[in-house]
């Protein structure tokens, strides 16, 4: 893992406050989180891809989403109510909440993951 991100709490931005006092304060923790979580996404957004058209693949969405809804909220518990509301929307087959919630979403967590990546580059 590299140790170019910030060593000390106080050069994390205030977004992460609550991350932080999830992992314990302890920075080092944060930023191999992080960087486990710059690595792991862009995999399983692939692996997500091929199922939003596809309703009958909705329970693997769902399983997906989970393992996201996991990764995410350690940064931004936020994000949880919405994740879970995707995976309810995937088991009851809601193809219109499915794909608000997809697209609202999506851009939430690209926000974080270029937040994240930014962080990490600090040097």
């Amino acid at each position: 893992m590299s140790s170019a991100m910030p060593s000390h709490q106080s050069d994390i931005p205030a977004r992460f406050d609550a991350a932080l006092e999830r992992l314990g304060g302890d920075v080092v923790l944060f930023r191999d989180m992080a960087e486990i979580f710059i690595e792991d996404l862009p995999l399983l957004i692939a692996d997500m891809a091929p199922l939003w058209d596809q309703p009958e693949q909705w329970h693997e969405l769902s399983r997906a989403v989970h393992r996201l809804k996991g990764m995410v909220v350690t940064f931004d518990d936020n994000l949880a109510g919405p994740l879970q509301q995707l995976i309810t929307a995937t088991h009851d087959g809601d193809q219109q909440t499915v794909r608000v919630l997809r697209y609202e979403l999506q851009e939430e967590i690209n926000q974080l993951y270029r937040q994240l990546i930014r962080l990490v580059a600090k040097a």
